[in-house]
């Protein structure tokens, strides 16, 4: 009976997982737990917003994998969100000739059995470990500091085997016990609800103009500089909420009369710089829409406005930035006596 078990648990972690081998019928990569079909389409980079993860793993033999595995790109790979497009829908992958592809969401990745049955090899190893360090200390054959060597020795390669090859929080059924368990908070929807999420002190101090007879001759002079005057597009650009996001935005804050400047920002040459903006009428009284615009200058060079809609958040791109001393000048060009704008936004230089 004995020798039976034994055999069975060897085919268990021996055997191999063909019977869990993925479809290879076409090309996909691996993200949170879902399984992307890799698509001919390709994505404009002005549509790309954050890195969300890349590829922890590639093999060109079928089989079912742990971790971001794919069978097309290799380790290292980058994904990316998709502005205004769920990433439970479809994904970006940055290629080797640095163009973007579309990857589309195809359900759950089965993996699981590979998941599990690396903890519980690594339990019954432990276990084992420490049956026999009992034993022997019993027999008064191994000193306590021995016995203390080897159980930390267990703990460290349970973290690295756990850190290099699972992705525990990907395994539906862990997930749904340690709900029910624990009774967590929906971090899905705690995240969903907050209207942003950035970090602290990572922020763009605003300042307003000292009043003088001059404002108006200084908007219009801002005005006359300007190479362009653009609408904003619709959205937040994916930068006020993007919680797995490598690196934060400015935050900035809004307190618009006629017109107020950031203070300056040291930055490098970039490709291109993303402003997101919301900005609403404090009075309850004045809801009529109306917009602002928000300038970007490099040195006191202006490199281009784009206008904003008020009630609702706008983003734009400003492209070919040189190194330099950066700064917003925000302006409400048809403001009137007690009529003020206020809100927030985002700006994504890093």
């Amino acid at each position: 009976m004995k020798k039976s078990i034994l055999i069975v648990l060897i085919l268990f972690f021996l055997a191999p997982s063909a019977f869990v081998w993925a479809d290879w019928a076409s090309r996909f990569v691996v993200y949170a737990g879902d399984m992307y079909e890799v698509t001919d389409e390709t994505v404009s980079p002005d549509d790309i917003e954050n890195e969300i993860g890349k590829v922890t793993r590639y093999s060109d033999k079928e089989g079912t994998y742990a971790g971001n595995f794919s069978n097309t790109f290799p380790k290292g790979t980058a994904y990316y969100s998709i502005i205004n497009l769920d990433v439970q829908e479809a994904i970006a992958i940055l290629t080797s000739d640095g163009t973007y592809i579309k990857a589309v969401n195809k359900g759950h990745y089965n993996n699981d059995f590979v998941e599990i049955r690396s903890w519980l090899i690594l339990i019954l190893a432990g276990g084992f470990v420490i049956f026999v360090i009992s034993l022997a200390a019993m027999k008064k054959r191994i000193t306590l500091t021995t016995i203390i060597v080897l159980i930390l020795a267990l703990m460290l390669v349970a973290v690295l085997v756990g850190i290099k090859n699972l992705n525990i929080g990907q395994i539906d059924l862990l997930n749904k016990l340690q709900t029910s368990i624990f009774k967590r908070v929906d971090v899905d929807k705690l995240y969903e609800e907050t209207p942003f999420i950035f970090e602290a002190g990572k922020e763009l101090k605003m300042h307003h103009p000292l009043p003088s007879e001059d404002d108006e001759t200084n908007i219009d002079e801002l005005y006359a500089s300007t190479p362009f005057i653009e609408q904003a597009r619709e959205g937040d650009g994916g930068i006020i909420k993007n919680r797995n996001a490598a690196v934060f935005p400015y935050s900035f804050q809004i307190n618009l009369y006629s017109q107020q400047y950031s203070s300056d920002l040291q930055i490098m040459a970039k490709d291109r710089i993303r402003v997101a903006a919301l900005g609403e009428y404090e009075s309850a009284l004045d809801k009529t829409e109306s917009f602002f615009d928000i300038t970007l200058l490099v040195d006191d060079v202006s490199y281009g406005t784009y206008r904003y809609k008020t009630g609702s958040w706008g983003f734009s791109d400003w492209a070919s930035i040189p190194a330099g001393k950066l700064k917003l000048v925000i302006t409400h060009p048809n403001a009137e006596e007690n009529s003020e704008i206020v809100g927030f936004g985002a700006i994504m230089v890093d």
